[in-house]
């Protein structure tokens, strides 16, 4: 009796989840793969941020990058292609911000990286940081790479958070950034931690113009056009 009832709940568990899954390539915001944008590291939609991961993906074959398609997975996934490091296995995006090290997609020799508190950190974001968002954004936290800095705002390439067509082919939504009277910086989104950086040679191949410029910029300044931008979201 017990091995049948045992039996039994094996297959309840197996077609609960497999039909949960199913349920999941329907009534999708986009189609389940289907690409959302991101030039030259592509984002896929995950259908409904609600889903369950539907498998693995893997960079030429071999190199992990994480669950499809969420948004821990094009964090590691953008490392890997432009910066040749990765992050190790988390269950949480909240949880990368707890990680002491990244480490070298080939050889995996540890890589430094720094962390920038927001609202607490005198160092603005650069292209290729880690925007890291807390436990309390649906229990799970978020990841998004921040792709583009202007004084007044960044913008950020993510996976699974709204499953929408981007407005750009870069990026897939822009964030307001101010800078108070005592110098700190801060990226207004709902939960956000911080920033991560990696330390070292790893950064972007080329330096950004916009990058350049930020810090030469007066940010209150910046700050009464950003507010009235209708493209600032």
């Amino acid at each position: 009796m017990k091995i049948l009832t045992k039996i039994g709940l094996v297959l309840f568990l197996f077609l609960f989840s497999e039909g949960f899954s199913w349920s999941c390539t329907k009534d999708c915001i986009e189609p389940f793969g289907q690409v959302l944008g991101g030039s030259a590291v592509p984002a896929y939609s995950h259908c409904r941020e609600t889903c369950p991961s539907l498998g693995q993906n893997y960079l030429e074959g071999s190199a992990y990058s994480g669950s499809k398609w969420q948004c821990v997975e094009y964090a590691r996934r953008w490392l890997m292609v432009n910066r040749g490091v990765k992050f190790g296995v988390v269950k949480f995006a909240h949880q990368i911000w707890n990680l002491s090290s990244f480490e070298d997609a080939k050889t995996r020799t540890k890589k430094q990286i720094k962390k920038y508190s927001n609202y607490h950190s005198d160092t603005p974001p650069k292209i290729g940081d880690l925007l890291i968002y807390s436990k309390k954004f649906l229990g799970t936290g978020h990841v998004a790479v921040i792709v583009g800095v202007e004084p007044n705002r960044v913008q950020i390439a993510e996976q699974n958070y709204l499953n929408t067509k981007w407005p750009d082919p870069n990026y897939s939504r822009q964030l307001l950034m101010t800078r108070d009277k005592h110098g700190f910086y801060s990226v207004h989104d709902e939960e956000v931690l911080g920033w991560m950086r990696v330390q070292g040679k790893n950064g972007m191949r080329q330096e950004s113009v916009i990058e350049n410029r930020v810090n030469k910029t007066n940010y209150h300044d910046a700050l009464k056009n950003a507010v009235t931008d209708p493209k600032l979201k």
